[in-house]
């Protein structure tokens, strides 16, 4: 039984050149933030470089979490995170490729959309996780990948369940990885010459090791807050997720995964999977190629009277929203947010893996075709990565843009005798709105030239370093670690004195810095208005 196990993954690694491209692109296209040390304006930049999930860790699901950062003992340093992290996205993409028995110049474009995506990008920039949601992303696919090893017996069950449970455990929306492998392996089955009581079994095998592994994931983290005395925060509904709450909710939790696919691929307003997803067509190309791709596998089912193949290719199709935002159903007060977006980058790679380019006999139109699909696939994979480019841009812009100005409220509180530990200190007001010093090359371009904010790159959330939460705890968080950062150690004043503080009329009535009188001390408290609030 092991030694089928052993070779089913040896097998994995057999096209080593393409492992070999994968992780080694992977590794040089993310140079710039591996050697620049980058984080994301939230989270990533509240955690140092030694950090060890805990209490608050377990209390929303992710009671995985403390255990792998015990194996490489809460060290988050940099190459040794992103090495660590892109070594599993590769094995990741290797799973799929194998998985849909991807061949030639296909599999190098599997590899790279996937390496160079906006998520892999997102993942990294939260340093203090990304080794375990790199693996928490593989064990999500590998859940599938192991469905569909038939050779080695029924241990592929176990092993499933094992790695979509331990999946769950370190982060839950990546279920919705897995889902979308199923629907789509499924249309693969469909599509081929597989007896449709097959499939119908890959697709009752799926659904039961799902449940199965959500029960356990379940057990196994109440168990942690019994044991632990941890109450379940209040975190995306985290705390009252019960089976009846999930059904009564699922009508409009349906509506909400319909909601969010549409934002995801076709609104720019949320998440910026595709530097050119911005223009109109774009959205026709990708429709376009999409649906030449399923109506394909579609024509093909009706062309050999396979009817009930052709019904059930349909159903799957519909259903790939709801496939792409499934934990929104196990978690119904959750709302989508781009490093649950796996799941949706794993759509592209998943259609060329069923991808038809025969020409139908004809050589001379099998050549025009091939050139057409080609062109439109590196068009998608390039815009990909350029967004994955301009995130990171972003990132490095903002974050020296945002130290230089705490660099010079530092300077000036020295030069003022104001830098003491006997006071707290508040920081009030984004660096991203301080007008004079902040500056990254979107902006001085947008105010150079109105087209580029009509028509220029837009970049993500997550990335635009000095834009920060505004509530007292995230501000806190974020200025700390700021001034971790640039080796300043002052105490700031807790999350109720800051509520306090911001409130009061003659702090409002302050100017932003470095104008005169922008640093000031209110009621025993040093006061520094960074920008307008």
């Amino acid at each position: 039984m092991f030694k089928c196990v052993q070779g089913t993954l040896t097998e994995l690694l057999e096209n080593k050149k393409l492992f070999i491209f994968s992780y080694a692109l992977s590794v040089v296209f993310y140079s710039f933030l591996i050697v620049n040390q980058l984080t994301n304006t939230y989270d990533g930049m509240w955690h140092s470089n030694i950090s060890l999930a805990g209490g608050s860790e377990i209390a929303v699901g992710r009671w995985a979490l403390p255990y792998f950062d015990v194996l490489h003992l809460g060290l988050q340093i940099e190459p040794f995170v992103s090495l660590f992290t892109l070594l599993f996205i590769s094995l990741l993409t290797m799973m799929i490729v194998d998985m849909f028995e991807i061949k030639g110049i296909l599999a190098y474009f599997v590899s790279v959309y996937i390496t160079t995506s906006s998520i892999v990008t997102c993942i990294l920039s939260y340093r203090y996780t990304a080794i375990s949601y790199g693996i928490c992303a593989m064990l999500a696919v590998a859940a599938v990948w192991f469905l569909t090893k038939k050779d080695i017996g029924y241990i592929r069950y176990v092993l499933s369940i094992v790695c979509l449970v331990v999946s769950l455990g370190l982060y839950q929306a990546d279920i919705a990885v897995t889902a979308v492998l199923i629907s789509f392996q499924a249309i693969y089955m469909l599509s081929e010459d597989r007896q449709i009581r097959d499939v119908f079994k890959f697709i009752l095998e799926s659904a039961l090791i799902i449940v199965i592994s959500c029960i356990i994931y379940r057990l196994i983290s109440v168990f942690h807050m019994t044991i632990l005395g941890i109450t379940a925060l209040d975190y995306n509904g985290a705390n009252s997720i019960s089976l009846t709450g999930i059904l009564k909710a699922l009508p409009q939790s349906i509506i909400n995964c319909y909601k969010s696919f549409y934002g995801y691929f076709f609104s720019n307003n949320d998440v910026y999977y595709n530097i050119f997803q911005q223009f109109k067509i774009f959205s026709i190309l990708f429709i376009g190629f999409s649906f030449y791709i399923l109506l394909g596998k579609m024509f093909k089912t009706l062309n050999e009277k396979r009817y009930l193949n052709t019904f059930i290719i349909i159903l799957l199709i519909l259903l790939l929203p709801v496939c792409s935002s499934f934990s929104l159903l196990l978690a119904p007060k959750a709302s989508l947010m781009i490093q649950m977006t796996f799941s949706f980058a794993l759509i592209f790679p998943c259609l060329l893996g069923i991808i038809d380019v025969s020409g139908g006999g004809n050589r001379g139109i099998c050549w025009i075709k091939k050139g057409v699909l080609l062109s439109l696939i590196f068009f998608f994979t390039i815009g990909n990565s350029l967004q994955s480019n301009l995130d990171m841009i972003t990132m490095y812009e903002g974050r020296e843009s945002t130290r230089g100005i705490v660099n010079r409220i530092t300077d000036t509180l020295i030069q003022n005798d104001m830098l003491t530990k006997d006071k707290q200190y508040v920081f009030l007001g984004n660096p991203s709105d301080n007008a004079l010093l902040y500056t990254t090359s979107d902006l001085e371009a947008r105010n150079k030239n109105d087209i580029y904010a009509k028509y220029g790159a837009k970049n993500n959330s997550y990335a635009k370093y000095g834009e920060f939460w505004t509530t007292a705890d995230c501000m806190n968080m974020s200025y700390a670690g700021v001034l971790r950062d640039i080796g300043v150690n002052i105490p700031l004043c807790t999350d109720a004195a800051y509520d306090v503080i911001q409130n009061l009329e003659e702090v409002k009535n302050m100017p932003a810095f470095p104008a005169e009188g922008s640093i000031s001390e209110v009621n025993e408290y040093i006061v520094v208005k960074v920008a307008e609030y």
